[in-house]
Formats: structure tokens, C-alpha cells, sequence
């Protein structure tokens, strides 16, 4: 089955790894913890993690093994990398970016100007302006107009839904294709919360008076623990203000720091 990832493409996370800070703790340098999550990145870039050993590692950043060792061990306290060992397999190293981009700069709870919260103008890095602070306001996509059962198709297919026809076949007869589409958008609008099977399952769970964000199976753990520690840092930020900011302006701030961790895509209907 396909997994989704997250919108966040190479340059923006050597960027995010150039600003978090680290600091030297266990014995290793900040310098070579983040020596070591750009080599993790380097050989993640499939989006299944890192399978190099330590000893490869740390001959690509020259460091002894046992430096490198001691650095994910470090890293993966901080929750910025996530270790899975299968028997039989080397150590694979998944990096948290959601967590990372919650350490990466403080957070900001000016109030927003111009447009509004929501067109402040923040949102995910754009590499493509050179700048590493530059960044570009998340695209909204427009909710479904069109009530057509073949657009449904042509969206259940681009996400890898083999059997859509069937699908479709099977769909509650008082779902409109427009209540379909909405389904189709809000899982696209979070990578990484659902596998493919959970959608399929929201879809046949479907009921006319059932609002779109209800009846979805549990989100991923790792997805839903990004979440978590993104909100908790802006809350805990908001708490430590000697005045602490309206709810909505909070709100603002957790959607803006959960789309630049990429787990999250601003669609107009959170608008």
C-alpha cells in the first residue's frame, strides 16, 4: 500500500535541519548530531527512512562509529528521530520533522495584518526564492463545485485506489459526489494521518447528515504525535506570555506550524 508523504520537498528540509538548533549534549557535538540527521535525510529520500549503519554514516561525515551511534541515540531522546529494528535488518531511522520544526525558531503571536490571519503570509518554506527565510503562503484549494461521480473516479485513482469502480458501486445511494470529493479532500489535507484503507472505509461509512471530519478511523501515531507536540509548544508558549493571546490567534498560529511541518494543507474550507 502507498504511503503518503509529507509536502515538503528536499531543499526546505536541509533548511529546516540549517536552523533548529542543536545543542551539545551525551558527549556530541550540535555540529555532529546535525551532521548526522543531514546524512539520515540524504539516504531517507525515498521516504521510508534511513537504512545505513553507523560505521556508513560515519565514514561520510567522518566520525567513528561510536560517535554516531551516541548522536541517534541523542536524537532519537528528542523525539527527532524515530528507530525501528527488524530482526535480521540494520537499525532504520525515520526523522520527526514535525517535532524539529516545532524547535526550529520561536514562536511568533504578533497579530497578523493585511489580510487577516490566514493571509499573513506565512506558511511552508519556498526554496525557490533563494532566501532560507523566505516562505509562501500555503495554496487553498477550492472545495468541490462539480457533482460528478467521474471526478470522484479520477481522485480515488490518483490516490491509488485500484478497485474505484467498485468502490463507487458501493457507495451509499444518498451520498452526492460532492460529499464524496469532501471526503477525498479532508485525508489529502493531512499527510500521513490515514492509509489508503481508512479512507476507503470513511467512504462507505458515509451518511448525508454525518459531517466530514467525523467517523474516521484513529490517525497514524507518528502523525498524530507531530500534532500533538506542535500544539503542545505553541500552548505552552502562549502560557508563558504575560499576557496570554486570544484563542483564535493561538489556533492561527498551531495551523501554521502544523502546514509547515507538512501535516497539514490549508484548504478553504478552514477558512
Amino acid at each position: 500500500m502507498r504511503q503518503q508523504k509529507f509536502d515538503f520537498d528536499r531543499a526546505a528540509r536541509l533548511a529546516l535541519l540549517d536552523d533548529v538548533p542543536i545543542d551539545t549534549a551525551q558527549g556530541v557535538s550540535g555540529a555532529t548530531a546535525r551532521s548526522v540527521l543531514r546524512a539520515i535525510e540524504t539516504h531517507a529520500r525515498g521516504g521510508r527512512g534511513c537504512w545505513a549503519s553507523a560505521k556508513t554514516i560515519g565514514e561520510e561525515i567522518g566520525r567513528h562509529e561510536r560517535t554516531v551511534r551516541r548522536a541517534i541515540s541523542y536524537l532519537a531522546g528528542m523525539h527527532w528521530l524515530h528507530l525501528d529494528q527488524r530482526p535480521g535488518r540494520s537499525l532504520r531511522c525515520r526523522i520527526d520533522w514535525g517535532t524539529i520544526s516545532a524547535a526550529a525558531a520561536p514562536l511568533s503571536m504578533s497579530a497578523p495584518s493585511g489580510h487577516g490571519a490566514r493571509g499573513s503570509g506565512h506558511g511552508v518554506r519556498d526554496p525557490g526564492h533563494g532566501a532560507r527565510g523566505s516562505v509562501r503562503s500555503v495554496e487553498e484549494t477550492p472545495p468541490p463545485q462539480i457533482d460528478s461521480w467521474t471526478q470522484v473516479g479520477e481522485q480515488l485513482r490518483a490516490a491509488g485506489v485500484v478497485t474505484w469502480r467498485t468502490l463507487i458501486d458501493q457507495l451509499p445511494n444518498q451520498i452526492t459526489a460532492a460529499h464524496a470529493l469532501e471526503l477525498i479532500a479532508y485525508r489529502e489535507a493531512r499527510p500521513g494521518a490515514w492509509q489508503l484503507g481508512a479512507l476507503v472505509a470513511r467512504l462507505r461509512a458515509a451518511a448525508a447528515d454525518t459531517p466530514v471530519d467525523e467517523l474516521w478511523q484513529q490517525p497514524n501515531d507518528a502523525w498524530q504525535q507531530s500534532c500533538q507536540r506542535i500544539t503542545a509548544a505553541v500552548e505552552a508558549d502562549a502560557d508563558n506570555r504575560d499576557q496570554r493571546p486570544p484563542a483564535e490567534l493561538v489556533a492561527t498560529v498551531i495551523e501554521r506550524r502544523l502546514g509547515e511541518a507538512g501535516l497539514l494543507i490549508r484548504t478553504k474550507a478552514m477558512a
